[in-house]
């Protein structure tokens, strides 16, 4: 996961997608076998452990970092809560106020000016539709609502029926320019649930840095962000779940700086 003040657009690169994203995958379920100590740790030079959680994303996000005292932990919370539900809203394709809801609204008709945070993550975005040759595409909207993954209502749609959508679906056609954010063809659609979940997990561990916490770690479902080792110096373990049962596939161990992102089937 790149830092967030990482999420520039790379100078000369043009995207080259040469075909369309074909599959969506869910969120695999990421459950941290560290135990989580609300309120109360034991003592350690970095302090006592504190966790906390608040639902953002439509998903229950866990934090735990080591802090000196329970009014400056829960300070650090509610400043990196806020932060996440502001980026949220910026971000989401299911709030009718969001920036990517009004991008969405104006396709076909005019730019959109959008925040530093919008544009950063949707070049990012294109950066990494372009890596992929396409098989990461945020214009992919249009099919998600074909397939039912927007309501929940999953099906499996005609194939005349996506060929009517295809043309919408195409990230070489989106334009950023001078702080705005255009799709030129009526019925395309954003959707950045691939990366801004990424984006906003990675800027609470720049605001858990700056509060001078060297210590955390952030679940957010498939999205997980770690900061540094736990205090006594030992590594945060992750366990991946199995998707369709109810036992641990994989133990992670990470003592720095970083993220794992899981998918599944």
């Amino acid at each position: 996961m790149a830092r967030a003040d990482q999420w520039k657009e790379a100078p000369g690169k043009k995207p080259v997608l040469r075909r369309k994203q074909r599959g969506v995958l869910t969120a695999a379920t990421v459950v941290v076998l560290a135990a989580a100590v609300l309120l109360g740790g034991c003592s350690t030079a970095g302090g006592k452990l504190f966790g906390y959680s608040e639902l953002l994303m439509d998903t229950d996000i866990e934090l735990q970092f080591y802090c000196r005292s329970s009014g400056e932990s829960r300070r650090v919370k509610q400043a990196l809560f806020d932060e996440m539900g502001r980026l949220e809203q910026l971000l989401s394709c299911s709030d009718p106020g969001s920036e990517v809801s009004a991008i969405n609204r104006a396709a076909g008709k005019e730019p959109v000016p959008v925040s530093p945070e919008t544009a950063a993550v949707i070049r990012k975005a294109l950066e990494c539709s372009s890596i992929s040759n396409g098989a990461f595409d945020p214009t992919i909207a249009p099919l998600l609502e074909r397939w039912g993954f927007r309501e929940g209502r999953y099906r499996i749609p005609a194939p005349e029926e996506l060929a009517q959508f295809r043309e919408a679906v195409d990230y070489r056609l989106l334009e950023t320019r001078d702080g705005a954010i255009y799709l030129p063809r009526a019925g395309m659609a954003l959707d950045l649930g691939g990366i801004a979940k990424g984006y906003i997990v990675d800027r609470g561990l720049d605001l858990l840095a700056e509060a001078g916490i060297s210590h955390a770690l952030i679940n957010a479902g498939g999205d997980v962000g770690i900061l540094g080792p736990k205090a006594d110096g030992s590594p945060w373990r992750v366990g991946l779940k199995h998707p369709r049962g109810s036992g641990i596939i994989a133990v992670i161990p990470r003592d720095k700086r970083g993220a794992i992102v899981t998918s599944g089937d």
